[in-house]
């Protein structure tokens, strides 16, 4: 027995068990092969089979090509079956492209089941096969199209590619006038097969636990614990307020049109309280992204107070900023935390790009009008963690390249997850009752109602739609004066979180840039003198810092306003360093005018791990955002050293998407919950 779970860990952790080749093809094929028909919609099934002696004895995954002429007939739609897992329940994910290139359907699906429950699930259909997926197509003109695969890869359970597949040609014609009784029985039995399907496995295949499978999973990718970030006072005092800010993924903004490319940004955050007593603090969040190369303008949202109340707005009296770096909308909230011991001491919150948003109102000057907002509910990208403008590619369904944080318009534009930089977060901890803040004065829309804007939030918008806002792509938040600050009964601090993870590897170097500037020196009515610190006691056991600087540590340097500052940060590991492990480096900025009693200015954390195999996206843990990193890039090249081709045939496939759940955290790809 201990050989055996050596074996599968072995597995499980990515050193694949190699298997033969099958013997035997398994064949794919159309259903019905061929139909006349006068209107639509028109329903074709892919099915599989030939299972037997010689086979694979399940499907894990599959990734398929169909080819038909689109003069004759449009596809509108795929459906998928339910054999691989419910996507609906979260057991599958699926991929599916009618739209793009007209005549071509690419449609791919993982199952995200255990290997012993997918194999009982489809044990009962191996006899006859079972359809993987449903085609739809409506007819356009008279004539007939054939139907071919034109791609085809499927795996098994443990996402061992099935070869050879055989596949088998089809085809719609399209007449003008069908026998009346020809075309019911077709569409009904069309109709019939998709609802009978989903009734037959809700109703017969049952849902089998194997509870020694999960132990075994969880043993083999333990999820690592992300350290807490204290929020600490002007002194360095710890305030008993910590939070972890975990990982970013990118969610489709209108999940239920495929046409819509547009991807929302989610930054879940949670909130701790380590006190007896209730705290409250007000968090203003902005998005920022790697130097782009161009100067884009962002306006400035000023922190005001007025009796005992917190606003942010917009000032006539702009100060437009241009950086290389493009700055999100920016979003404020105030978020109450239950005392330790009550709700766990702690508060979820959700930076979210995408929802629907107030922005300003601008007079004939285009200047902000102070305090008055448009609502705009038909455009997305206008969250806290946004990095680009918005357009209306939401509303017409034509990709994502202006929309949703894309940082840049067109194919060749990067993505929103390798161009978003640092999460800048602004804390003001109230530490008087009579304290408060100014929400929007326009209700928050619904979708806002239950996100982390639902107090103030300054989206954005293009240039038209009675927006005003023209070239302007972001915000700056300028805080509180010094001297405003002084006398407040409120703590107020900079953290700066990066969004890439630093992925640390054996025997290897890896540098870091971590800012010297914050909104405090940015605004600065003159430059700031400052120094910076770090602390490595959260980096992983076998990895140091090797090199900090220009400037080093606790070396005095000037920060002139308007000026982005950054330090290059080296952390070098060992050949010994454990998969999984995880830990942060804490860069701590304080002024220099007073070294005897230095304030600090802001904190910036570099979040560290040693990413798990399959860990594609080195957040600690082996998930469905990993899962769906790898699915939205098979096709393209892999080969050794690769981490999303995991099976280093040389391209990035399902299977290894399928291999992959092997080795997740939580039963079917389920994402960790925050540690409590």
């Amino acid at each position: 027995m201990r050989i055996r779970n050596t074996l599968l860990i072995a597995c499980f952790l990515g050193l694949w068990c190699a298997g033969a080749a099958f013997a035997v093809p398994l064949t794919l094929s159309f259903v019905p092969v061929s139909q006349t028909v006068s209107q639509g919609p028109i329903f074709v099934h892919v099915k599989i089979s030939g299972f037997g002696p010689g086979t694979a004895t399940a499907v894990g995954d599959f990734d398929l090509t169909v080819s038909y002429d689109p003069s004759i007939v449009t596809a509108t739609g795929v459906t998928f079956g339910l054999a691989l897992g419910d996507e609906t329940a979260f057991e599958a994910l699926t991929a599916a492209d009618w739209f793009t290139t007209p005549g071509v359907i690419d449609f791919a699906e993982v199952s995200l089941l255990d290997s012993l429950d997918l194999e009982a699930r489809q044990a009962p259909l191996l006899a006859t096969g079972f359809v993987l997926a449903q085609l739809i197509f409506e007819p356009a003109v008279l004539g007939t199209t054939p139907l071919n695969f034109t791609k085809s890869i499927a795996g098994d359970s443990s996402g061992t590619n099935i070869a050879p597949l055989a596949t088998e040609t089809g085809s719609i014609t399209v007449v003008a006038v069908p026998e009346p009784s020809s075309f019911a029985l077709m569409a009904a039995a069309g109709l019939v097969l998709y609802f009978w399907r989903r009734i037959r496995w809700k109703l017969v295949v049952p849902a089998i636990v194997q509870i020694a499978c999960v132990v075994l999973l969880f043993a083999a990718a333990p999820p690592a614990v992300s350290p807490r970030i204290p929020l600490k006072d002007a002194k360095g005092a710890v305030t008993g307020i910590e939070y972890q800010v975990r990982t970013t993924h990118f969610p489709k903004a209108f999940p239920n049109d495929p046409r819509a490319r547009s991807q929302n940004l989610v930054t879940p955050i949670t909130l701790y309280n380590t006190t007896n007593a209730v705290q409250r603090v007000i968090v203003c969040a902005t998005g920022i992204s790697v130097n782009l190369g161009d100067d884009f303008k962002h306006m400035k949202v000023q922190m005001t107070l007025a009796a005992n109340m917190f606003s942010c707005d917009l000032p006539n009296a702009q100060n437009l900023a241009a950086r290389k770096e493009r700055l999100g909308a920016m979003g404020c909230r105030l978020i109450t935390i239950p005392a330790k011991g009550a709700a766990d001491g702690q508060t979820d919150a959700t930076f979210v790009s995408g929802n629907d948003r107030t922005v300003p109102q601008f007079d004939a000057k285009k200047l902000p009008i102070p305090g008055k907002f448009n609502v705009v509910k038909q455009f997305g990208g206008v969250g806290p963690t946004q990095t680009g403008m918005i357009g209306s590619g939401v509303a017409s369904g034509e990709g994502w390249g202006n929309v949703g944080g894309h940082p840049g318009v067109g194919p060749n534009a990067p993505s929103v997850a390798k161009a978003l930089d640092d999460l800048y977060l602004h804390f003001i901890l109230l530490q008087n009752a009579n304290l408060g803040f100014v929400a929007d004065p326009a209700k928050a829309p619904p979708r806002d109602q239950a996100s982390f804007n639902c107090n103030k939030c300054f989206g954005m918008g293009p240039g038209g739609g009675g927006t005003g806002l023209g070239d302007f792509r972001g915000y700056h938040l300028e805080p509180l004066a010094a001297a405003d600050r002084k006398g407040v009964m409120a703590v107020f601090a900079n953290h700066w979180i990066k969004y890439q993870t630093l992925e640390l590897k054996n025997s290897q170097t890896l540098t870091a840039s971590l800012n010297l500037h914050n909104d405090f020196t940015y605004f600065a009515s003159g430059p700031t003198q400052a120094q910076y610190t770090l602390d490595s006691s959260g980096v992983p056991s076998d990895c140091f810092v090797s090199s900090a600087g220009p400037p080093s540590p606790s070396t005095p340097f000037t920060v002139s306003p308007q000026e982005v500052k950054r330090v290059q940060v080296g952390v070098t590991c060992g050949p010994n360093v454990s998969p999984g492990a995880a830990g942060q480096l804490v860069l701590t900025m304080t002024g220099a005018e007073s070294l005897g009693d230095p304030e600090l200015l802001s904190t910036h954390v570099l979040r560290l791990v040693a990413p798990l195999p399959c860990d594609v996206n080195a957040d600690g843990s082996v998930d469905s955002l990993d899962i769906e990193e790898i699915m939205s890039l098979r096709g393209q090249p892999g080969g050794a050293g690769n981490k999303y081709d995991v099976d280093a045939d040389g391209t990035i496939t399902v299977n290894d998407a399928r291999r992959c759940t092997l080795s997740c955290s939580m039963p079917t790809c389920t994402i960790p919950p925050p540690p409590q």
